[in-house]
């Protein structure tokens, strides 16, 4: 995930009256005020005090102002190149755009049905059955997750699903190796520093299941094993993601409830 997509859904998940709440909403109609504002200055423009704008920055990921400033900056500057949903070069007419869409949905697909690792997948179902707690870490909320956490809980685990990333350390710091965890990730460059999270998770014993659009990500490291879908610079990289997910879930189901 990104700094806008985790600022989102921290800002979706409060209740209105919250005050990181409204924090958060003047931060999201006021970013290019950020950029170059003090700490007590963007607290101001927040409505909230200093200690408060440095917890809510800690909750969005980031041990630094500096940081926090330089993201949101980066995001801006470069939104018109990064989350797109079309390569660059897409026309702007309606009829191509929505070719060169489906175009890339069949390709995503294509490459999903001939790099698909029905080993690595059993190994994966495998490890979920022998597991007490079976969580996910997105990056946003998707329509893939929701079906598993509902079969996983037929079958008797316990599963939760985390999108906001100061959740997602908490619930790190939780687990032990009766644990497997989904991370999704992609390698964006304004993609937000996962490593404490993969780092504590680790260090708790969990298995990690890397669900990635990079064979190379960053994260392999830490990874027990890895879904990985065919990496493009536009949103439409998410789908692959999300049918890896579903080949998973087909099997998990197959094994532990169907056969049950």
């Amino acid at each position: 995930m990104n700094l806008m997509h985790n600022l989102c859904a921290l800002y979706n998940a409060t209740e209105p009256e919250d005050t990181y709440h409204r924090a958060l909403g003047e931060l999201l109609r006021n970013l290019s005020e950020v950029r170059e504002a003090s700490i007590f200055e963007i607290a101001d423009l927040c409505h909230v005090s200093k200690a408060t704008m440095e917890r809510l920055i800690r909750k969005l990921g980031y041990r630094s102002l500096p940081k926090f400033r330089n993201d949101i900056a980066m995001i801006a500057s470069k939104y018109t190149y990064y989350n797109r949903v079309l390569p660059p070069a897409t026309g702007r007419g309606d009829r191509e755009a929505a070719a060169v869409y489906f175009a890339e949905v069949r390709a995503t697909v294509d490459a999903l049905e001939a790099g698909a690792d029905l080993g690595e997948i059993r190994r994966i179902v495998d490890a979920m059955r022998g597991a007490r707690r079976v969580v996910f870490y997105t990056m946003g909320r998707s329509f893939s997750e929701i079906p598993l956490q509902v079969s996983l809980s037929i079958a008797g685990k316990e599963s939760q699903c985390f999108d906001r990333y100061a959740d997602q350390l908490a619930d790190a710091s939780r687990l032990d190796p009766s644990s497997v965890v989904f991370v999704e990730t992609i390698d964006f460059q304004n993609a937000l520093d996962m490593e404490p999270v993969f780092a504590e998770v680790r260090r708790r014993g969990a298995r990690i299941v890397l669900v990635t659009t990079s064979a190379a990500s960053q994260y392999a490291r830490f990874a027990d094993f890895r879904l990985v879908a065919r990496f493009t610079e536009t949103m439409v990289s998410d789908y692959g993601l999300q049918m890896g997910l579903d080949l998973v879930h087909l099997a998990f189901r197959r094994e532990a409830i169907d056969r049950a």
